[in-house]
């Protein structure tokens, strides 16, 4: 498993303290299990 934290939560147009439920959201985490590798499409 993977801890990370919430540094930003972003609704396509601003960056949000707060939201309420149900709302689609992007979240920017501190770090992420995901990881690049060598090569591309």
């Amino acid at each position: 498993t993977h801890e990370s934290t919430i540094k930003a939560i972003y609704d396509g147009r601003t960056f949000l303290e707060s939201i309420p439920a149900g709302t689609e959201v992007g979240v920017i985490l501190e770090s992420t299990s995901f990881y690049a590798e060598q090569g591309g499409q």
